[in-house]
């Protein structure tokens, strides 16, 4: 399957072109997420209530391995809501420390959690994830654009190949 995929891309003219046009747009997508907005701490939602329960889910991609948690915040009186957190932002240890105590937590609709404080401390800042976050949507910003101007290329090779083909095939 993936055999022949590849060599549709790579054989024809008309592969190469089409697999330019999807770089592009990939270029395309990665600079439009680098010019997206951070948002505002008041346009964040505001959830506090008791850690309830805490997994460990581990993903195994291509011989790595992410682990998340996932948090499930009890409001008093509500709906439970479900938070996932990256290990490198939590730490196992604090979030067993957190279970059967009050937190707060500021995400966004996607679920990115922003802050979250038990009492007095605070374990994930909003500032320092502000600032992640924009070095994170420069870099896309930056190198957005060189993927885009890759596919251009590509897709040029491909029109090239393409008029190549066509030229030596109309004398025949």
């Amino acid at each position: 399957m993936i055999g022949s995929i590849l060599r549709f891309f790579f054989s024809s003219p008309s592969g190469l072109i089409v697999l330019g046009v999807l770089i592009l747009g990939l270029g395309i997508l990665v600079t439009s997420m680098g010019h997206a907005g951070v948002p505002d701490r008041a346009a964040l939602t505001k959830v506090s209530g008791v850690l309830e329960t805490a997994s460990k889910i581990s993903r195994k991609r291509r011989g790595s391995t992410t682990i998340t948690y996932e948090l499930s915040i009890r409001p008093a009186g509500g709906e439970v809501v479900k938070l996932t957190l990256p290990e490198r932002e939590i730490s196992e240890e604090t979030v067993r420390s957190l279970l059967g105590r009050p937190i707060v937590a500021l995400y966004s609709g996607e679920k990115d959690v922003w802050e979250l404080t038990s009492s007095t401390t605070s374990i994930i800042a909003y500032d320092v994830s502000r600032q992640r976050r924009a070095e994170t949507q420069a870099f896309e910003a930056a190198v957005g654009p060189y993927v885009g101007g890759g596919g251009l290329l590509v897709s040029l090779a491909g029109i090239l190949w393409l008029f190549r083909q066509r030229r030596t095939a109309a004398p025949a």
